[in-house]
């Protein structure tokens, strides 16, 4: 966590700033540490990873060995292990390295952030954005090899390990920080950001809508946003077809929310100005493993030419939606 970056954070409680206590540090960036509210909950910085999951959750014998290595004085709510109540928490903790080999590295994925990450990259004017469900840095690579501050949220520490060495492997890390906590309740000050993206992980919250409005009240004015999630289209119901048929990966989403534009439209229109949203990828995620370069050339195609048409586009498969903070 780089230290000017606690700066920005704000207590669940009170909503107001933490105390910080420092233990050990490299440079701007704090590698182990802590920060205390005004009724003594504290929250551990380790290994530069700053946990700001709920108090009850947090790891019992984790915060009591921590305890221990620093000699703090702080007492700790519960006295014995808590059993990680969140499902998507407790699936992406015990299969990081499963879901980044046949998600996160799959052809499918490469082809579409290439393209689309690439074009909302191009067009970002700010300095600083929110990676919201960030995960092991699928996105934030594409925004630091560019010289943008990025904060990952996730609600997985050990995905955040991950994207820990993904960042320094690509000598990326100096301008990330990584929070394990919720998009639902980010405990960071308003318009603390210059944008925010929200890439394929929308459909693991609990509440999607709260999580766009806590999204932009840490946004500033004319911030831009881009969200890409799953769409309930005829599309969507062949995608489910084909993967019981021949599955790529593991279903483990538990998916509860499939989306369309008039959510967006109807969440984002008060909150935002030159909101776009619009109905992407028009063929399954399979053939992408049979030729990524030929799939990828054809995804451009089908973007700019078969999209054209509305009737066409609104079958897409996803929905991708970019807009400012109003």
């Amino acid at each position: 966590m780089l230290k000017k970056n606690l700066e920005n954070l704000i207590c669940p409680i009170t909503n107001i700033k933490f105390k910080i206590k420092i233990f050990k540090k490299k440079n701007d960036r704090i590698i182990d540490g802590i920060i205390i509210s005004k009724n003594k909950d504290w929250y551990k910085i380790e290994d530069t990873i700053l946990d700001f999951t709920n108090v009850d959750e947090h790891n019992y014998q984790s915060y009591e060995s921590f305890k221990r290595k620093y000699k703090i004085k702080l007492k700790l709510k519960k006295k014995k292990e808590i059993k990680l109540i969140n499902f998507q928490k407790n699936f992406f903790n015990h299969n990081t390295n499963k879901y980044e080999k046949e998600i996160t590295k799959s052809p499918f994925s490469k082809t579409f952030d290439d393209f689309y990450l690439k074009q909302f990259i191009q067009k970002f004017k700010g300095k600083t954005i929110i990676n919201i469900g960030g995960g092991s840095a699928r996105e934030a690579l594409y925004f630091a090899k560019k010289n943008i501050e990025v904060t990952i949220v996730d609600v997985s520490v050990n995905i955040l390990k991950l994207a820990k060495k993904k960042l320094i492997k690509n000598k990326l890390y100096k301008n990330v920080n990584l929070i394990c906590g919720y998009a639902e309740k980010l405990n960071i000050k308003d318009k603390t950001f210059d944008g925010w993206i929200v890439y394929g992980a929308a459909h693991h919250f609990h509440n999607p809508k709260k999580s766009f409005l806590e999204a932009i009240r840490v946004t500033s004015k004319n911030g831009q946003f881009l969200i890409w999630e799953p769409s309930n289209t005829p599309l969507r119901k062949i995608f489910d077809i084909t993967m019981k048929l021949f599955c790529l990966w593991e279903e483990e989403d538990h998916v509860d929310f499939l989306f369309d534009q008039n959510f967006f439209k109807n969440t984002l229109k008060d909150k935002s100005t030159n909101l776009i949203t619009k109905n992407v990828i028009l063929i399954p995620p399979h053939l992408y493993y049979i030729n990524f370069y030929y799939f990828r050339r054809l995804l451009i195609l089908i973007d700019k030419v078969i999209c054209s048409f509305p009737l066409l586009r609104k079958l897409g498969g996803t929905v991708l939606v970019n807009g400012n903070v109003k």
